[in-house]
């Protein structure tokens, strides 16, 4: 009977969206796979689904341990724009694309 498993199915879907989501909200680092310019663009490269949505908004960023001094300033100096769940574009805080970045394939944001 559905109705009666109805609690479980309601608590196990509030399990998955914590699992899946919560290091979202909480704001937990995402790994960089790499950054480097990609046709003129700051392009970055996120180590498994980087969780972002796809809006209008850029989100703010900061990124840490990357090796590029353009970057590692542990402030919330770049946007990112959604490419597709592995990438994004980078962006300065006024929204306009990076185009000239150091590569890079370690990191943070």
């Amino acid at each position: 009977d559905v109705l009666a498993n109805l609690p479980l199915l309601a608590g196990v879907l509030c399990w998955i969206v914590v699992i899946f989501y919560g290091p979202m909200v909480l704001g937990f680092p995402i790994v960089v796979s790499d950054i480097s310019l990609h046709a003129g663009q700051g392009r970055v490269l996120s180590h498994g689904n980087h969780h972002i949505l796809n809006t209008k908004q850029k989100p703010l960023v900061r990124f840490r341990g990357t090796g590029v001094p353009l970057l590692d300033t542990n402030n919330y100096d770049f946007r990112v724009a959604w490419q597709t769940n592995h990438e994004l574009l980078l962006c300065f805080k006024d929204g306009t694309p990076v185009t000239n970045i150091a590569d890079s394939s370690t990191g943070y944001f």
